[in-house]
């Protein structure tokens, strides 16, 4: 149940903030600079740059030195696009198999003149390891060039220890640097056993004190970030 504090907050917002989705230039935080089509009724953070605020020093660092990156669920494309915003990077990779999230993507897209990006490819198929549906591929049918190091971006609402399970090969590569989004404590502790016995360093970026006061709007009970990189490059 929401608390009081809380209420109040999405009082205040539906008094001052405007109704419906349209186009926002982020302002401040790891999305600065984009223009994102957002309702502010339930997307105020992004705008503000409070969304996932905990993991923005780590992305930025794991993304510095990256060749390819690889956004696997990328949603409205929040990360694809500021992918195809970082200097350096020579391959974007957005996996996007939920229908009604696509035109959302092609429209953030266009809005920041990326959508012709060749940079970009996407794939509507879900990652997986069990691919005898037709409809499911897996972390090492992906085309990623041999060289230069990779960062990826994992958040499927449940589905993460599949999706890396899927990669054994690609997991294998020395220069592979993972931020995985998970949303149970089980499902926390299943990818961390299975990345840790890969060969990887783990480290898990708690939820700030101040989300107590200002939570994000979720409909999951847990929401954590871990974030992986090999041992020998350490």
């Amino acid at each position: 149940m929401p608390s009081p504090f809380r209420k109040a907050l999405q009082q205040l917002k539906s008094t001052l903030l405007p109704p419906g989705e349209a186009p926002y230039r982020v302002r401040l935080g790891l999305f600065k600079g984009l223009v994102l089509n957002l309702d502010l009724h339930h997307q105020a953070q992004v705008a503000f740059g409070l969304w996932e605020r905990e993991t923005y020093r780590t992305v930025h660092s794991l993304l510095a030195g990256c060749h390819s990156a690889i956004d696997v669920g990328a949603c409205a494309g929040e990360f694809t696009l500021l992918f195809l915003r970082s200097p350096g990077l020579q391959n974007v990779i957005a996996i996007e198999p939920y229908p009604p999230n696509l035109p959302r993507l092609d429209a953030n897209l266009r809005l920041n003149d990326l959508d012709q990006d060749p940079r970009l490819s996407l794939h509507t198929q879900r990652l997986g390891s069990d691919t005898t549906d037709g409809k499911t591929i897996r972390l090492d049918d992906l085309t990623i060039p041999t060289t230069g190091p990779v960062f990826i971006k994992i958040d499927v609402d449940g589905g993460e220890l599949d999706v890396l399970q899927s990669g054994p090969t690609l997991l294998q590569r020395p220069d592979i640097r993972l931020l995985v989004e998970t949303h149970s404590v089980q499902l926390e502790r299943d990818c961390l056993e299975f990345l840790t016995n890969a060969g990887y360093h783990c480290q898990i970026i708690p939820n700030a004190w101040w989300r107590r006061f200002l939570p994000e709007d979720r409909p999951m009970g847990q929401n954590r970030w871990l974030i992986a990189t090999p041992n020998t490059i350490r």
